[in-house]
């Protein structure tokens, strides 16, 4: 974090860019490439940053090219094999994978870190909203846009920072954090670590390296202060719902707390849960925090209601693993019980698909109507018989459709649907603007 220069290769990421914001904060000169522009490439060129679209090594900023201590970090997305990064290897550069670069910059604080399969950019933005409530002002890297905070970066004025413990790449492995929270080990990323065993071995390794206390979920099996809707240490009971709101109890060791949450869904009441208990043991006064809770704005692409009329409701969410489409398509079911779901969905990875052909199939038979995007291959190459089509066959949804890209808005106008759920973690997120604007005009 000494270097003068620091070059970020991926810089629009999600976790990349939140990287970025830190340093533009503290007055380092921030470069960086991605593929293409994007909201967060824009923003970060609006705070300083200068970001190329280019893999061609001769067009890097001069200041890149003649940086005397140039530090490099990357997203491992990109693929060890990217130009920038052969080139800058060739050049005897020291390149820092995005978790490597993180674990720096976490031993300058007292990291609070959220694991799990799921739910961690809600729980973490959670966590980060009530410590604020409590007037603890964290940093935190988050892998969303906080609402409100419309960032996925809070620069704070303590110790105090939390951040997701990302298992792509076993790059929690790299973190030691004072306190966390696992909400969930459900098996994902197999092209990586190969089985459900292996998987599941690094979230106990990840447990042993909490130094101090660490939420689980029931579910897990993992030791430590535990929660859950049914069982735990800390419980929701009396759940009801209330003009938009969930409504609860919070029970806990010592503790019991009325509490009001205005996020869709019974998986964010557990992740809200899982935020209450870890500031709880940390510390925070309880009445403090469920009075903070309801104030929660949400998380963008996180049962994110992007519009509503009389007659139209359109939502937008990150779910791209089998299990986060079942609860996305449980949550919507509850808060609408009467309204025909439209389901929008974007695969994401040939490897990922294949790996849960048949639980996808499930989970997306559960929608009224479905639309498949053809798969967002990422960092993929494709896989021979991995296709939308092939999962599309096995859904039976009996209106159900296969369409490009530049098919869909036109679908879309056809068919009007009252209520529209996209989901997914590929590009699908860049079709919401587009598809507000439609919606608000049927």
């Amino acid at each position: 974090m000494s270097r003068d220069v620091h070059f970020f290769a991926g810089i629009g990421g999600i976790g990349m860019s939140a990287l970025a914001k830190h340093l533009i904060a503290q007055g380092a000169l921030v470069y960086g490439y991605d593929r293409q522009p994007s909201a967060l490439t824009k923003e970060l060129e609006g705070s300083g940053a200068r970001i190329g679209y280019n893999t061609t090594a001769a067009e890097l900023p001069k200041e890149v090219s003649d940086a005397e201590d140039l530090c490099v970090v990357y997203t491992p997305a990109l693929g060890e094999d990217h130009p920038l990064l052969s080139h800058f290897r060739s050049l005897g550069v020291p390149l820092l994978k995005r978790s490597e670069f993180l674990q720096q910059i976490l031993k300058h604080y007292q990291c609070w870190a959220v694991a799990g399969t799921h739910g961690k950019t809600t729980t973490s933005a959670l966590l980060t909203h009530l410590l604020h409530s409590c007037s603890a002002q964290p940093t935190a890297f988050l892998g969303g846009v906080m609402n409100g905070l419309n960032s996925n970066y809070l620069e704070g004025n303590s110790r105090l920072c939390v951040a997701e413990a990302d298992e792509f790449d076993r790059s929690f492995l790299r973190m030691e954090p004072a306190c966390g929270i696992i909400t969930s080990i459900d098996s994902d990323h197999l092209d990586i670590y190969g089985d459900d065993a292996t998987y599941r071995s690094a979230f106990e390794t990840f447990r042993e390296q909490v130094l101090g206390p660490c939420v689980v979920h029931s579910s897990t099996g993992l030791h430590g202060t535990t929660y859950g809707l049914d069982a735990g240490d800390h419980r929701a009971v009396n759940i009801r719902v209330d003009n938009g709101a969930y409504l609860f109890d919070w029970i806990g060791p010592g503790l019991r707390e009325s509490v009001r949450f205005h996020q869709a869904g019974r998986h964010n009441l557990e992740n809200a849960l899982a935020a209450l208990a870890l500031a709880a043991e940390m510390g925070m006064d309880p009445k403090e925090l469920a009075s903070g809770l309801r104030h929660f704005p949400g998380v963008r692409r996180r049962m994110d209601r992007i519009f509503s009329s009389d007659r139209h409701l359109y939502y937008d969410d990150y779910a791209h693993h089998p299990l986060e489409l079942q609860a996305l398509i449980e949550a919507i079911r509850e808060w609408h019980p009467d309204n025909r779901l439209t389901l929008i969905f974007q695969p994401h990875l040939f490897s990922r698909t294949r790996d849960f052909l048949t639980e996808f199939s499930q989970a997306l038979g559960r929608a009224d109507e479905l639309v498949l995007l053809p798969i967002y291959p990422a960092r993929e190459a494709p896989i021979e018989g991995v296709t939308s089509e092939r999962l599309l066959d096995g859904c039976g949804v009996k209106q159900s459709s296969l369409v490009e890209a530049e098919e869909l808005l036109d679908l879309l106008d056809e068919r009007r649907p009252e209520l529209l759920v996209t989901a997914g973690a590929g590009s699908i997120d860049r079709f919401v603007a587009p598809i507000r604007k439609a919606m608000e005009k049927w």
